[in-house]
């Protein structure tokens, strides 16, 4: 069977590589923050904990790729008559196979990610009031994480908190299931 990739092909179209990662991101110091967060997951998991795995994703009406499909000789345009703004997608990913997840427009930032987690734990303390005790939460670095106010809440709770190690989105099943909502 033919793929995707092959009907644009017989349109004439042509593939722009997107850049790849920065070196930087393999560096050894790098490197060995991602072998250590690899090893604090996986002893959590051994002692019976569950990850929460923490992130969001924006979604546009329009992209802000830098490439895509275009008929040769051809630029690509975007369609701002079809701008409707952003939709954001707040997702937990919790390693039991359990998701959560929250759909919103408006910012994405500090408050609107502690009040997904406040959101979060209210139900999960409902459903059983020992949760705490199992989970430890699971972040990127993103900016909003991280800041004082995100660190006390996250700190109040009183569950551990991993941050992952930089480019280790690829250990992080809530970013699997974002890139395959992005497909």
């Amino acid at each position: 069977s033919r793929g995707l990739g092959d009907v644009y092909k017989r349109q004439g179209y042509v593939w722009r590589a997107i850049r790849k990662r920065p070196d930087w991101m393999d560096s050894t110091r790098n490197k060995y923050l991602r072998q250590d967060c690899a090893r604090v997951i996986i002893r959590q998991l051994l002692a019976g904990k569950i990850i929460a795995n923490f992130d969001e994703a924006t979604f546009s009406s329009t992209t802000s790729k830098k490439y895509s499909w275009a008929p040769k000789g051809h630029k690509t345009t975007r369609n701002y008559a079809r701008d409707v703004g952003n939709v954001h997608l707040f997702l937990c990913a919790l390693s039991d196979g359990t998701m959560y997840y929250r759909f919103q427009t408006g910012n994405n930032n500090q408050s609107t990610f502690m009040a997904f987690v406040l959101e979060l734990m209210a139900r999960l303390e409902a459903d059983d009031p020992r949760c705490r005790d199992r989970l430890v939460l699971q972040l990127d670095n993103m900016g909003g994480h991280k800041t004082p106010a995100s660190l006390r809440l996250l700190e109040s709770m009183g569950m551990p908190t991993i941050f992952l190690g930089p480019g280790m989105f690829m250990a992080a099943g809530v970013e699997w299931v974002i890139g395959a909502v992005k497909m």
